[in-house]
């Protein structure tokens, strides 16, 4: 009778751990379901946006956290200013760290992508 009980604990337990496994899998393609298209195609419609001068609804693409800190008048002299130093200063970041080459005047840059 107790080696029944030992294999039927053995058992359970292997069930439980599997059962575990398959929720953890899942959790992770449920996390996994934003595709980088997805991202690009969010960044595409921001720069058009820019391009457009359509800067309320670029300002709707900006992360919530960035919407926290800047409001849209702020966000569009941000765009508007055209140095690449407020930007690197408003991430908390150098220009460098950012990829770029700034010219003479630090008016303008060269990003490499």
């Amino acid at each position: 009778m107790i080696h029944r009980g030992k294999i039927t604990l053995l058992l359970f337990f292997f069930a439980v751990c599997g059962t575990a496994a398959l929720v953890n899998y899942y959790w992770q393609l449920r996390a996994e379901r934003v595709r980088p298209t997805e991202l690009y195609s969010v960044i595409y419609n921001q720069f058009a946006d820019f391009r457009a001068d359509d800067f309320p609804r670029a300002y709707q693409h900006a992360s919530s956290g960035f919407q926290q800190k800047f409001n849209l008048t702020q966000f569009a002299d941000l765009i508007r200013s055209d140095d690449l130093r407020v930007l690197a200063a408003v991430m908390g970041r150098s220009p460098e760290d950012l990829g770029s080459r700034l010219d003479e005047l630090g008016l303008r840059a060269a990003i490499s992508a």
